[in-house]
């Protein structure tokens, strides 16, 4: 038994003079909230995206050649188409095949000739083109509430994820703890 007490004995004369003589008390108080400050976050989203973005060009206005008229080139072409097919085939119908195929063969020769012409001058002429764009947009995201609460008259700050409005009451947990110096 005497072990027993000397060991309790020394232990307390090596605890903290404040640890041996604390005391801690918790207890449920009502606050009424003065003040509420919303607490935010921001930061800058960027989000890839296309866009159509157009611009004003100046395009070459071509004279037109002459004698470059499509009805020439129909003549010429099946005339010389129904040479050919005569004289390469000796069917019938074949003449009448190379004068249709000669025809257009001679109007897209023509159509296709007729830019060939000098620059007479410029127009301007709407271009759209398609390009990649990082949009930026400013997030504000709401991250708690700074309250001010009236607990007795004493007013304090605490922060809490949920809102509330001025005039709500409110259980506040409140713990005390006594010590000696």
């Amino acid at each position: 038994m005497k072990k027993l007490t000397l060991a309790i004995v020394s232990a307390a004369l090596l605890m903290p003079v404040s640890a041996m003589a604390s005391q801690t008390t918790v207890k449920t108080v009502i606050g009424k909230v003065e003040t509420v400050e919303v607490l935010t976050n921001t930061y800058i989203r960027k989000t890839p995206t296309e866009e159509n973005v157009c611009q004003t060009e100046e395009v070459p206005v071509y004279s037109e050649k002459k004698g470059g008229k499509e009805l020439d080139g129909l003549i010429i072409g099946g005339l010389l188409g129904s040479a050919v097919g005569n004289a390469v085939s000796k069917g019938d119908g074949a003449g009448t095949i190379g004068a249709v195929t000669g025809a257009l063969i001679g109007r897209e020769h023509v159509k296709k000739n007729k830019r060939g012409g000098e620059i007479v001058g410029y127009r301007q002429q709407e271009v759209c083109k398609i390009r990649q764009v990082v949009r930026e947009e400013r997030i504000e995201e709401i991250t708690g509430y700074r309250l001010g609460i009236d607990i007795d008259g004493q007013f304090v700050s605490l922060k809490s994820k949920r809102s509330y409005d001025n005039g709500d009451e409110i259980n506040i947990r409140m713990q005390t703890t006594y010590s000696i110096d």
